[in-house]
C-alpha cells in the first residue's frame, strides 16, 4: 500500500473515529497514540495527542522528544510535565514492541516505503458527575480497528474475524491488568489534576461565523451555509424558505473539528429558484443569546467554482475553467483580484496542462499557461507594465512546480494511478474595500470536489468534507499556511493596487445587452428561449411575461456565463402551452439601460 494512503489511516482514526461525545457535566481524558514503522516525511514516527473533553491540550512526539501543553493555564504543572516526558519516552519502546509483534504475526516486512505499517492506540477515561468513572481502549493496525479492551473481563477482545487469532497471543504477551490500572487510576488522577486549571477553558463559548453561498451544476442550484469557528460542538443549522418552511437536505451534514479545537459544519440544500422566494440560514448555538438568521442574497452571492467532474468530458471542464465560468461577486465599492489555477496530471485533450487566469472585479485581465510559457495581459492598458509582466512570468513558472507537487501529493494520498487523468484546482483572491480594509480567501479542489478552504484568521487549511478531514492534517504539515496568508494580505493586494489606476476606465464601463427570442418544439411541448448576451457588468434580470402581466417561472436554473471578451450572456427558457390570443414577451433589466427592455415573441 502506498505510504501516503497509509497516512490517511492515521488521520482517519484520530479524526474520523473522532472524539467521544461528552455527556452532560461529565469529563473525558483521551490519548491518541500512533507509531509508524518507517520514517515518513512530515510525520513523526511516534506521537501522542492528549484531549480533554474533545479539545486538544497536549502532545508528545519523537521529533520534539518532549511533552508539551497547548494551554497556558496548565503551565504551573511543570514538574508533572517532566514526568510525562519520561513516561512518554519509555512508553514509546513498549508501543514499538507491539507494532513489531503485529508485523511479525502478519509476516510484514520492515524495509522500504511500501512496507510502512501503522499501529494506533486510543485510550480514554471518563469522570462522571456522580463520581463514577468509565473508560475504553481501542487498538488498530494499518488503519483497521483490531482489538477493544473489555475492562470488566480485563481482557482484549477482537473487533474483526481477522483479529480473533491475534487476540489470544496478545493477551498472553501483554498484561491486560496494566490497562485497567491506567484507565481507572492513572488516567483519572491526571484528569482530576487538570480540571481545576482548565475549567474556564472548558466552559468557554465561541460564537459561530457564517458564510452563505450558492453553486450551479447540471442538477440545479445548491445553497450552502458554512458555519465555522464555534465551540462547544453542538449546533443546529437549517435552511428556511420564505421565513417559515424548512428545506431538508438530502446530504447528512457532519460537524468537523478544526485544528484549534473549534468546529465547523456545512449544510447544503438543492432549490428551484422562484420569483419572490427568500432563503435564509438559521443557526442556533449555546454561545448565542438567540438564534441568528443569515439571508441568502442572490445579488451578493459567492458562487463556488467546483462542479462534478466527468473525466470523459475533460475538454469541456477545462474550457469552463479557462473561461472562468463561476465568477465571485464583489461587494459594492470594493475591488477584487482573483487567480484561478488549474493543473491536469497528463498532457492531451488540446488543453494546457497548467493554466492561471487572472480576474479583476470578475473580468478576465491576464493569463499564463504551460503552452505559451508567458504571462499575458488581456487588456491593452496593462501593457505599460512590461517589467511587471516579465516578473509574473518567472513567478508563474516557479509556481507551476509547487502546484504540481501538491497534485502529486493528492494523487499519492488517494492511491491514484499516474496514467489516469486528475485535476487540481486552486482559487485565491484578495479584496480591497472602500474603507481601506482588506479581505481574501482561498479554496482548493481535487478531481472536481471542493476539499479545503483557507482560514486566514487561524492561518490553517480547514476541510470542507469528511473525506478532506483525512488529508487536512498532513496538508497543513507539508505546506506552510503562513505563505497563503502573506500572499493574500500583501502580494495580492500590492498587485491589485498596481492594476487599479491603469484599468479604472475599463471597470466603470457599461455595455447594453443584445437580445434574441426564439422557440423550440419537442415531445414535452413548446419552449420559449430568451438569449441575452454581450452585456457588462454581470448583474441582469431576465424574465418571461404572459399577456403583459403574468410572470412565467422557469423550471431550469439559468446561469450567467462569461464571454471571452469580458462581457456576459444568459439564456432563460420556459415551457408554455400555446393559447389563442395569448402574448409572450421577454423583459430585461440591466444597469446599462435607462429603462427595461421588452422584446415580444413572434414579431
Amino acid at each position: 500500500m502506498d505510504i501516503l494512503v497509509r497516512m490517511a489511516c492515521i488521520v482517519f482514526l484520530l479524526f474520523g473515529l473522532g472524539i467521544a461525545a461528552v455527556s452532560c457535566r461529565s469529563h473525558t481524558l483521551l490519548y491518541h497514540i500512533t507509531v509508524v514503522s518507517a520514517p515518513t516525511p512530515g510525520v513523526p514516527q511516534y506521537s501522542i495527542i492528549m484531549y480533554v473533553d474533545g479539545a486538544q491540550y497536549g502532545r508528545y512526539n519523537s521529533d520534539i522528544r518532549q511533552a508539551q501543553f497547548f494551554s497556558p493555564s496548565l503551565s504551573p504543572l511543570s514538574e508533572h510535565l517532566e514526568m510525562q516526558t519520561r513516561y512518554a519516552q519509555a512508553f514509546e519502546v513498549w508501543q514499538r514492541h507491539r507494532l513489531n509483534f503485529l508485523m511479525g504475526v502478519f509476516n510484514k516486512t520492515k524495509g522500504g516505503d511500501r512496507d510502512t505499517h501503522i499501529y494506533q492506540r486510543k485510550a480514554a477515561c471518563e469522570l462522571r458527575d456522580d463520581g463514577t468513572s468509565g473508560g475504553y481502549q481501542e487498538i488498530a493496525f494499518d488503519g483497521k480497528e483490531f482489538l477493544a479492551y473489555d475492562k470488566e473481563k480485563v481482557v482484549y477482545i477482537p473487533s474483526t474475524q481477522e483479529a480473533v487469532m491475534v487476540s489470544h497471543l496478545w493477551n498472553k504477551h501483554y498484561s491486560s491488568t496494566n490497562s485497567k490500572m491506567f484507565m481507572e487510576i492513572d488516567c483519572i488522577q491526571h484528569m482530576k489534576m487538570y480540571l481545576p486549571y482548565i475549567s474556564t477553558d472548558l466552559e468557554k463559548k465561541v460564537p459561530p461565523k457564517v458564510k452563505v453561498s450558492s453553486s450551479e451544476s447540471e442538477s440545479g442550484t445548491k445553497l450552502h451555509c458554512r458555519v465555522y469557528g464555534f465551540y462547544p460542538r453542538d449546533v443546529e443549522v437549517k435552511w428556511i424558505k420564505n421565513g417559515r418552511d424548512e428545506i431538508h437536505s438530502e446530504e447528512a451534514a457532519q460537524i468537523l473539528p478544526n485544528p484549534d479545537g473549534t468546529y465547523q459544519i456545512r449544510v447544503s440544500v438543492g432549490v428551484t429558484p422562484e420569483g419572490g422566494a427568500t432563503y435564509s440560514c438559521h443557526i442556533d448555538h449555546s454561545s448565542l443569546e438567540k438564534a441568528i438568521t443569515v439571508p441568502f442574497e442572490p445579488n451578493k452571492r459567492s458562487i463556488l467554482y467546483i462542479i462534478p467532474v466527468i473525466l470523459a468530458s475533460l475538454v469541456l471542464l477545462i474550457a469552463l475553467i479557462a473561461l472562468g465560468v463561476f465568477i465571485c461577486r464583489k461587494k459594492k465599492g470594493s475591488h477584487s483580484l482573483q487567480y484561478r489555477i488549474a493543473l491536469v496530471s497528463v498532457p492531451g485533450y488540446d488543453v494546457p496542462q497548467y493554466s492561471v487566469v487572472m480576474y479583476i472585479d470578475g473580468l478576465q485581465y491576464g493569463r499564463y499557461n504551460s503552452d505559451t510559457q508567458c504571462a499575458q495581459a488581456l487588456a491593452p492598458s496593462l501593457n505599460a507594465l512590461s517589467e511587471h509582466i516579465e516578473n509574473q512570468t518567472k513567478y508563474a513558472q516557479e509556481y507551476e512546480v509547487w502546484q504540481r507537487h501538491r497534485l502529486n501529493f493528492l494523487m499519492g494520498f488517494f492511491n491514484k494511478s499516474k496514467g489516469d487523468t486528475h485535476i487540481y484546482q486552486r482559487k485565491c483572491a484578495c479584496e480591497l474595500h472602500e474603507d481601506g480594509t482588506i479581505g481574501g480567501y482561498e479554496e482548493i479542489a481535487f478531481d472536481g470536489k471542493e476539499f479545503f478552504i483557507f482560514d486566514k484568521e487561524r492561518v490553517v487549511y480547514v476541510p470542507v468534507t469528511q473525506e478532506a478531514v483525512m488529508v487536512s492534517h498532513l496538508w497543513n504539515i507539508r505546506y506552510d499556511p503562513t505563505d497563503s496568508k502573506v500572499y493574500v494580505e500583501n502580494d495580492c493586494i500590492e498587485n491589485l493596487k498596481l492594476y487599479l489606476p491603469i484599468i479604472s476606465t475599463d471597470l466603470e464601463k457599461k455595455v447594453p445587452p443584445k437580445v434574441k427570442v426564439s422557440s423550440s418544439e419537442s415531445e414535452s411541448g413548446t419552449k420559449l428561449h430568451c438569449r441575452v448576451y454581450g452585456f457588462y457588468p454581470r448583474d441582469v434580470e431576465v424574465k418571461w411575461i404572459k399577456n403583459g402581466r403574468d410572470e412565467i417561472h422557469s423550471e431550469e436554473a439559468a446561469q450567467i456565463l462569461p464571454n471571452p471578451d469580458g462581457t456576459y450572456q444568459i439564456r432563460v427558457r420556459v415551457g408554455v402551452t400555446p393559447e389563442g390570443g395569448a402574448t409572450y414577451s421577454c423583459h430585461i433589466d440591466h444597469s446599462s439601460l435607462e429603462k427595461p427592455l421588452v422584446v415580444p415573441f413572434g414579431e
